[in-house]
């Protein structure tokens, strides 16, 4: 590794430490929407992987047996409530997800506004003169709009991985086998993810 490409490397992990930060100091100010939405994000994961199972159910219970094809064990009162039920579930989970991921990233940048506005007003007006008012103006608008940028896509982030989660269980449930392949190619999948980035 040449000193550039070390540099570039201490400087990136650097920016990522910092932005880590950043997202943190703001979840810990708005405890309460952020859990909302990693809540509703992981009610749209369950219920995603719940769907293949409620869509089982309908083929096995309901579909199968009005072609005179196996005999069902369950009524289709009780399917068609659990498919409304997980239905009802993953549509809650999105609404909670986006509703309470905008509120968090919206108070942030509030948060951040306010501070903004109130360093100004300590600032000299000898300074304030000086100062391009477009450039204070971009600080108060864009730059609290690029700090904030990472909340909203956190928690659906976490979704993704409570999502891969339960589908690793739920496969493990059905084929052991099954699993395994499944569990392989996840990291091919992040490799040729990295090689298109790069």
């Amino acid at each position: 590794m040449t000193q550039a490409a070390g540099a570039d490397a201490r400087n990136e992990g650097e920016v990522i430490r910092r932005g880590l930060r950043l997202v943190a100091l703001f979840v810990r100010r708005h405890p309460w929407s952020f859990a909302a939405s990693v809540v509703g994000s992981v009610c749209f994961a369950v219920g995603t992987v719940l769907s293949a199972t409620m869509l089982g159910w309908l083929t096995d219970e309901i579909v199968l047996p009005a072609f005179g094809e196996g005999t069902a064990s369950r009524s289709r009162t009780t399917v068609l409530l659990a498919l409304a039920g997980v239905a009802v579930l993953r549509s809650a989970g999105v609404v909670a997800r986006r509703f309470f991921a905008g509120m968090t990233t919206f108070r942030s940048r509030n948060d951040l506004q306010h501070q903004l506005g109130d360093h100004y007003l300590t600032m000299r007006s000898a300074d304030l003169r000086v100062a391009p008012k477009g450039r204070l103006l971009a600080h108060v608008d864009s730059d609290t709009n690029a700090a904030v940028d990472a909340l909203s896509p956190l928690p659906f982030t976490l979704g993704v991985f409570t999502l891969i989660g339960v589908a690793i269980v739920s496969l493990a449930l059905v084929d052991w086998v099954l699993m395994a392949v499944a569990l392989a190619m996840m990291p091919l999948i992040a490799g040729l993810n990295l090689s298109l980035i790069h």
